[in-house]
């Protein structure tokens, strides 16, 4: 099950990614960690961002790894690992928007503001509310209609 392959297998393959000698067994876990991963289909709140934290540091070295043989399976995995991380980001963004209704509580989505005035570009604030609680906040670009 997705658990079993989250908090067993993945960070097991991880690990022989990182620290096994042979090129050929490294390469290989880089295949079958793609693999458990696209296998996912759900996962717990607190494995949301398992890509940023985990999955892409350990991913990080390869594209420099002394062999080819490794080179050339991240080469092959990388369009599958990033597919997988954007549908990991989708499915937690879901949840939230799930959770919360969609709405910050007063019937609305979410809040914009900046200073961009009308019909420009500029900063605004987005924000993020589970069942009224923020939970997270961010100033970001932003273009106003």
């Amino acid at each position: 099950d997705d658990e079993a392959r989250l908090q067993r297998l993945v960070p097991y393959v991880v690990t022989i990614i990182q620290d096994d000698q042979i090129a050929a067994v490294r390469a290989s876990a880089v295949r079958v960690a793609r693999q458990l991963l696209e296998q996912v289909t759900s996962f717990p709140a607190s494995d949301a961002d398992m890509f940023p934290k985990y999955i892409i540091p350990a991913l990080n070295k390869l594209s420099t790894d002394s062999e080819e043989l490794v080179r050339i399976a991240f080469a092959e995995s990388i369009a599958g690992f990033a597919e997988t991380a954007r549908r990991f980001l989708e499915i937690s963004q879901g949840e939230v928007a799930e959770a919360g209704g969609g709405t910050d509580g007063d019937g609305e989505e979410g809040q914009g503001g900046g200073d961009g005035g009308e019909g420009g570009g500029g900063e605004g604030l987005v924000v993020v509310r589970v069942r009224g609680a923020v939970t997270r906040e961010c100033t970001c670009p932003m273009e106003w209609s």
